[in-house]
C-alpha cells in the first residue's frame, strides 16, 4: 500500500490547511518573475475545490520542488509554506491566500 502524503500551508496560526497530495489537481505558475506567484489547486473529499497562493522567488523551481516532494519524499506531512515558523521549500517566500469552496 502506498504511503499517503499531505502538503502543509499556513499564512497565520488561524489560517492553515493540510492537503492530501493525491488531491492536488494542478500547480499553476501565475507569474515567473517580479512579484512571482504560484497557485496550488486541489479538490476536496466533499466535492469542492480550493487553492493556495504562494509568493515565490522562483515559480518554476518552486513548482518543480513541490512535484519532486510529492513523488519522492518519505515524510507523511510535507511543509511547503509556513509563515508562522518562517519555513519554506526552495523557491517559496511566503504563503498567501488560502481559498476553500
Amino acid at each position: 500500500m502506498k504511503k499517503r502524503k499531505y502538503l502543509f500551508f499556513a499564512n497565520s496560526a488561524a489560517d492553515a490547511v493540510i492537503i492530501n497530495a493525491a488531491k492536488v489537481t494542478d500547480i499553476e505558475i501565475l507569474a515567473a518573475s517580479g512579484s512571482a506567484k504560484l497557485s496550488v489547486n486541489y479538490s476536496t473529499d466533499a466535492g469542492g475545490d480550493g487553492s493556495v497562493l504562494l509568493d515565490t522567488t522562483d515559480s518554476d523551481a518552486a513548482a518543480r520542488a513541490i512535484h519532486r516532494l510529492i513523488a519522492h519524499s518519505n515524510e507523511s506531512v510535507i511543509n511547503i509554506a509556513d509563515d508562522v515558523n518562517s519555513a519554506y521549500i526552495d523557491g517559496v517566500s511566503a504563503c498567501g491566500t488560502i481559498t476553500h469552496s
